[in-house]
């Protein structure tokens, strides 16, 4: 009913020893420094939901992993004014670890809460700005939004294959009659094989074994 959103379900895939990053959001221009003419010169600062580990094999069921997540988003509440430029904030929730974990298992990162408190006022326009009569033409009312982000890692184990071990459909095939003309040139377009035809006055098609 709503009480739980999935953010993100990203699927990464890493050599032992090397990293894999995911990030779902963009890049928000952050002014850094002024150039020799004056121009302010920018940098781009990543937000969004973001995931970092890098897995070493111990042993064939056990992975040692080091995970690091963060969630931001482009805060107006925490603002830098300077002369003739804005430096906005960003609110961050970030966790890193290092587990080690069987081949299959998964782990959950929780705690990651966040609490606004949102104040709402209602009136009738132009009279709730009158002084004295205004303060009775209003309510206000306040609103508290808190949220929990649960990060679930589930790891795997897998090994390469040879190239022989990639078996195609067409593979499994076998010619028991032969096709019309029409039907052997669209399979030679799509496979890149020349099919011979035969005489069209006997079944033809395709066996699956």
């Amino acid at each position: 009913d709503g009480l739980v959103n999935t953010l993100a379900q990203p699927n990464l895939t890493a050599i032992s020893g090397e990293n894999a990053r995911f990030l779902a959001g963009g890049e928000f221009p952050i002014p850094s420094q002024r150039d020799n003419n004056g121009n302010i010169t920018y940098e781009y600062r990543p937000f969004g939901i973001s995931l970092s580990f890098k897995p070493v094999v111990l042993n064939r069921d056990r992975i040692n992993l080091q995970i690091s997540t963060e969630v931001s988003e482009v805060s107006n509440e925490l603002t830098l004014q300077l002369p003739g430029v804005t430096v906005p904030s960003f609110t961050v929730r970030r966790a890193e670890t290092t587990v080690e974990m069987a081949s299959g298992g998964s782990l959950m990162i929780a705690g990651l809460i966040e609490s606004k408190a949102i104040e709402r006022m209602n009136g009738l326009p132009g009279i709730n700005q009158v002084p004295v009569l205004g303060a009775l033409a209003r309510s206000e009312s306040f609103a508290r939004n808190e949220s929990e982000l649960l990060v679930i890692i589930s790891a795997y184990m897998v090994e390469p294959f040879a190239e022989k071990a990639a078996v195609r459909t067409t593979d499994e095939t076998k010619r028991t009659e032969p096709l019309n003309r029409a039907l052997a040139e669209s399979l030679a377009l799509a496979y890149g094989q020349s099919i011979k035809t035969y005489a069209q006055d006997r079944p033809f098609g395709y066996i699956m074994e």
